[in-house]
């Protein structure tokens, strides 16, 4: 089909609507190839043409916002274009990816828009990845390749590699964040577009060398990768007030845009309290149902004045019940882009819900109501200890740490006990058998990173000299490997409290409170680590039954399995 400049215009400008109505009475050749040369200027229409796999859902605004951010930059001849740098906070799970280093990237490599790609992650495992997803279209995606004509043959596949593949007069190669990749280029071209796409480790992010080591590398070797032409696209989460995106996206030569998955909250914040109460009492098994009930009630009432990025995908209702089960400081960094929203104050004890131990029962405060009295024998109890050296010269060292915790059937966990002193190791194993004769464990762990592991021995000795003397000896002790950072473990925590899944003994001592609510950021966490620590020990293992009656390779099985997910 022979078309002038004149009528190519038209077709690409032509409103969708009266295009596609305009391909109805054309052969079928005809058709495919107005509809290649409409997408050339259509990156919208191109993505939901030939990914329907990808593109299930309407688009949301954000996304809208990149097709046509993109679609009014196509300039084909790459060496006359001037380059520009972007930074993009998009909520975690919103398909910036999908469309940023899949769709894009595959769409500029078909018309020519670009002539080598840099695709850049945290991992290159990541970033391998990303590059094979591109592969993959183009070697399985059928109407990808019958409109476009791709002919792929053996020996172009087997010069493509893990990291790096060439197709119609394009480069494109992937590498981890970190790596030295300067002084690179593809025939007489630098890099013409790097994507940095979740380009920062969660995990490094936390600590300032961490962020300073990932920011140098950006300004001594990325930001000299290219040439005039070079187009830069920062994208992903802010992990952190101060993390590389965070940073790209408060320089005046980058164009910044921060993508918030609610856009605006509910304006009858009580009712939603009152939901989530509902929707977090464990003792209501049908609680799920019940909370949506009651939303269901008063729904106009509890969405008025929301708004949300893309309801398609996560309506307010989803989003309130992700704020709910994650906790405030996940939820406002992955999803809202606002760390330092999530940096405020963590744990509250005035928010807490408490219960006072007398003796052998517990008495579970209700406000408004005469406390609510559970046996401790009704309890499956689990202790944990955070051992430390036990220096006592300063106020620096750390404590050691033992929590002991009951877990009833409906999997609320109260927390009865935090032990925490700067003594030796062999004082903490002594209070290990004290505390056995209060509580009789049904499970005990030690964590067994580092030194921790020594403990085993002096531990088992002690119970052997119980047991000769006819004490108290048979606490059953697993050792667990810690895999997850500290601050991970203890943010954890957020929402077993704000929900009143964990209770509060009332003795619990002002050293500990005061370490709960100096999370992240104070001195001293050893008590609540122990508690995090515990916490899923006891969840790993089914409190519908004394653990003891239980195989114990398999609740070691399971105890492990739940620190390596927490």
């Amino acid at each position: 089909m022979n078309l002038t400049p004149e009528q190519e215009t038209l077709i690409q400008k032509a409103p969708l609507k009266t295009f596609l109505e305009s391909l109805k009475p054309l052969k079928k050749t005809e058709a495919k190839n107005l509809i290649a040369m409409r997408c050339r200027t259509d990156p919208l229409l191109f993505a939901r043409y030939f990914f329907p796999h990808h593109c299930r859902l309407p688009f949301s605004s954000m996304h809208r916002d990149f097709f046509e951010k993109y679609r009014r930059r196509l300039i084909p001849d790459i060496l006359a274009r001037k380059g520009w740098r972007e930074a993009i906070a998009a909520p975690r799970g919103f398909a910036k990816s999908t469309i940023k280093t899949l769709i894009l990237p595959i769409h500029a490599i078909l018309y020519n828009y670009e002539r080598y790609i840099i695709i850049i992650s945290a991992t290159l495992r990541q970033a391998k990845q990303r590059l094979k997803n591109i592969k993959n279209e183009f070697l399985t995606n059928k109407l990808l390749r019958d409109y476009y004509n791709i002919s792929i043959g053996s020996d172009r596949r087997r010069s493509w590699t893990q990291q790096t593949i060439n197709l119609l007069d394009c480069q494109a190669e992937a590498y981890s964040a970190g790596t030295e990749i300067r002084g690179i280029s593809w025939r007489e071209f630098r890099p013409t577009r790097i994507i940095l796409d979740d380009a920062e480790d969660s995990a490094l992010v936390e600590s300032a060398e961490g962020r300073a080591k990932i920011l140098d590398w950006f300004n001594e070797v990325i930001e000299h990768l290219g040439d005039s032409y070079t187009i830069i696209e920062a994208i992903g989460t802010l992990l952190h007030p101060d993390s590389l995106l965070a940073n790209l996206l408060r320089r005046p030569d980058f164009e910044a845009r921060t993508f918030r998955a609610v856009l605006t909250f509910a304006d009858d914040a009580a009712l939603w309290e009152k939901w989530r109460l509902l929707f977090a009492n464990l003792a209501d098994y049908n609680r799920l149902e019940t909370s949506r009930q009651f939303f269901l009630k008063n729904r106009n009432a509890m969405l008025k004045g929301s708004r949300v990025l893309w309801a398609a995908k996560e309506d307010y209702y989803s989003l309130m019940s992700q704020l709910a089960t994650q906790g405030r400081r996940a939820f406002y960094q992955e999803k809202q882009n606002e760390p330092d929203a999530a940096e405020s104050r963590i744990f509250d004890r005035k928010k807490f819900r408490y219960f006072i131990l007398e003796g052998d029962k517990l008495l579970i405060e209700q406000p408004g109501d005469a406390p609510r009295t559970i046996p401790l024998a009704s309890l499956s109890i689990f202790g944990f200890l955070d051992s430390a050296l036990g220096n006592r010269k300063t106020s620096q060292s750390d404590f050691a740490a033992i929590a002991t915790v009951g877990i009833d059937k409906d999997g609320f966990i109260y927390l009865l006990d935090v032990w925490m002193r700067r003594v030796p190791p062999t004082r903490q194993i002594e209070k290990i058998f004290e505390l056995h004769e209060r509580f009789k464990y049904d499970r005990f762990g030690i964590e067994a990173n580092c030194f921790q592991s020594l403990l085993m021995l002096p531990l088992e000795e002690e119970r052997k000299r119980r047991r000769a003397a006819g004490g108290i000896w048979d606490v059953p002790v697993i050792e667990i490997v810690q895999h997850n950072k500290k601050e991970a473990r203890l943010l954890a925590l957020e929402p077993f409290a704000s929900n009143g899944w964990l209770l509060f003994n009332r003795a619990m001592t002002e050293e500990f409170l005061a370490q709960m609510e100096d999370i992240p950021h104070g001195r001293h966490d050893d008590g609540p680590d122990a508690v995090a620590s515990v916490v899923v020990l006891c969840r790993g293992i089914k409190a519908d039954g004394k653990a003891q009656n239980k195989n114990s390779a398999d609740c070691v099985r399971a105890a492990h399995k739940s620190l390596a997910l927490y």
